[in-house]
């Protein structure tokens, strides 16, 4: 079993959005059937005393249960409770579950768009999918789902639970949101949607700031960002400019694929470590490093992040940051720092278990720490500040009389002033201070670099 397990890849991720490679053709399927399989899985040979113990149980729950519980079913709960005493990323999946993990790794699947974990029994959002129903409903990180459709959540399996919250489309699903942060309680009614995660996207910033959002990592985000990041240098170009800076926009990403995050950051690294792992089998401790070409040849990077930003994409930031590729900028990322290995059961079933944990180049670890951003920038309002005892020319006695000007900033409309306090900025953009603050660093991380060049 264990010679089997080293052939699956390693994936990073949180519970709702997994992937892994193809099961092991050559693996021998027992004729016993998959109950047996899964009751090896629990028991040692060598430890007779637990496996009588086990067997004794399992008859007693079998015969004398108020309900009729078939024996593959007992089987599968034992798995289930196992694997989730070890940690909240460690758990059972079922053929259906097993079946939709594939679905959602290719980036569509029906549901609120919340990738979530475990935690004090109950389901915690690590981050709501941009513009997916929880995260138009204001669904934060942080929050705890208490109760689904009426049913209290403590006592599921986090398996159980996300079952519960995706659906068809078009159907409702009542949530119970316990706020920590402000002691809060609410009950929200969403309606489920087609999910489909769009894992890049990219604008131009004035004539010469390309910012790339990376909302999460599946099989399809290191070519995306390659092409996007192209079509942003093409865009310059148009504008009779070039690119002077990138803003890499890890917000709200809830991590992806452990390959994936290797190639984005590969991309922007001509040498150097980017990840390793390290576990207690000798195929968990692993090096990775960079061998490719910058496509960005050398440009200013920024790289933001937050409480959001979880797995693969803390190994983007961390591998940036240690090679000093990039400034990160905003606040501390969540600190999910474990590998999972997707190993395939006979029967269409699936266990995914924690083999490793990943550390950054500089070999911090990232589990329960997380990534600090080397200059931290809150979420905040942008408002603009008028002070009343301002004087001009106009409050002076006896001032000349203005001439009337149609293009005077007094005859423009109140979104023009707007753009004038932030310029180039898109107005949709005007209130996320923590992208301008990005803006503003990556303009003069160009400014010193292109005056140490002249």
């Amino acid at each position: 079993m264990t010679h089997n397990i080293l052939k699956y890849c390693l994936l990073l991720t949180l519970p709702a959005q997994i992937a892994l490679a193809a099961p092991d053709t050559q693996q021998q399927k027992s004729q016993d059937g998959p109950v047996v399989n899964y009751y090896n899985l629990l028991v040692s040979k060598s430890d007779v005393n637990n496996e009588v113990l086990f067997k004794e149980v399992l008859e007693k729950v079998r015969q004398d249960y108020v309900e009729e519980v078939s024996q593959k079913k007992l089987i599968e709960y034992s798995i289930e409770g196992m694997l989730s005493s070890l940690d909240p990323h460690s758990t059972f999946l079922d053929e259906k579950e097993f079946k939709e993990m594939r679905m959602a790794t290719k980036g569509e699947f029906g549901g609120l768009g919340l990738e979530v974990t475990m935690e004090k029994g109950f389901v915690k959002v690590v981050s709501p999918y941009e513009d997916s129903p929880a995260f138009k409903a204001g669904v934060k990180v942080g929050d705890f789902i208490t109760m689904i459709d009426g049913q209290v959540v403590k006592g599921l399996t986090l398996s159980q639970a996300v079952e519960k919250l995706r659906g068809k489309p078009k159907t409702s699903v009542k949530v119970n949101i316990y706020r920590e942060a402000t002691n809060e309680s609410l009950e929200l009614t969403l309606t489920r949607e087609n999910i489909k995660i769009i894992p890049v996207k990219a604008k131009l910033i004035g004539n010469d700031v390309g910012v790339i959002r990376i909302t999460s990592f599946n099989e399809h985000t290191a070519s995306l960002v390659r092409k996007e990041y192209s079509r942003l240098a093409d865009a310059a170009k148009e504008k009779h400019s070039a690119l002077r800076g990138l803003i890499m926009d890890l917000r709200w990403n809830p991590g992806g694929l452990l390959d994936q995050s290797r190639e984005v950051a590969e991309l922007f690294l001509e040498d150097g470590i980017i990840v390793s792992t390290k576990g207690r089998i000798p195929d968990s401790n692993q090096v990775y490093r960079a061998g490719g070409v910058d496509i960005s040849e050398g440009l200013p990077i920024v790289v933001i992040i937050n409480g959001g930003s979880a797995s693969a994409s803390e190994i983007v930031a961390g591998a940036l940051q240690d090679n000093k590729r990039a400034l990160v900028v905003g606040t501390k990322s969540f600190g999910k720092g474990s590998v999972q290995t997707v190993m395939p059961l006979p029967g269409g079933s699936a266990i995914k278990l924690t083999t490793s944990r990943y550390y950054t180049p500089s070999g911090k670890a990232i589990q329960a720490n997380g990534i600090e951003p080397d200059v931290v920038v809150e979420d905040a309002m942008i408002t603009p500040v008028k002070n009343k005892f301002q004087t001009s020319e106009s409050s002076l006695t006896r001032h000349l009389s203005k001439e009337s000007d149609s293009n005077s900033q007094q005859n423009m409309t109140q979104q023009q002033k707007d753009q004038l306090i932030i310029p180039g900025i898109d107005p949709k953009d005007s209130d996320d201070y923590q992208l301008i603050r990005a803006i503003d660093l990556v303009k003069g991380m160009a400014l010193y670099s292109e005056r140490l060049v002249n």
